[in-house]
């Protein structure tokens, strides 16, 4: 049997998040272990969890995907994040590089 990956999804608007889902659904190497709506309730569950994977909303209502981010891998070193958007963050590309996955 192969390995599950647990993994997170955080995104504040319903319909991404019920996509993404839907999509994770269709990998049969995926477990999703829960979705998140907020930064802080994404880091919380991150917490109770410990995911393998978390796929991250750079915008959230309390704190940007960077944040969150760094407070997840400052918690659990081997976590891989990747981060996506829908609005240009070119500017932040340094910082992706060297902190998500």
């Amino acid at each position: 049997m192969k390995r599950k990956y647990k993994t997170i999804v955080v995104d504040d608007h319903p319909l991404m998040a019920q996509a993404t889902l839907q999509l994770l659904g269709q990998m049969e190497r995926i477990e999703t272990a829960g979705v998140a709506k907020s930064g802080e309730e994404a880091v919380l569950l991150a917490t109770v969890v410990c995911p393998d994977l978390v796929l991250l909303d750079y915008q959230l209502p309390d704190l940007s995907g960077t944040q969150v981010a760094e407070q997840m891998k400052a918690a659990h070193p081997n976590l891989k994040i990747i981060i996506f958007t829908g609005v240009d963050v070119s500017d932040l590309l340094p910082f992706f590089t060297i902190q998500s996955d």
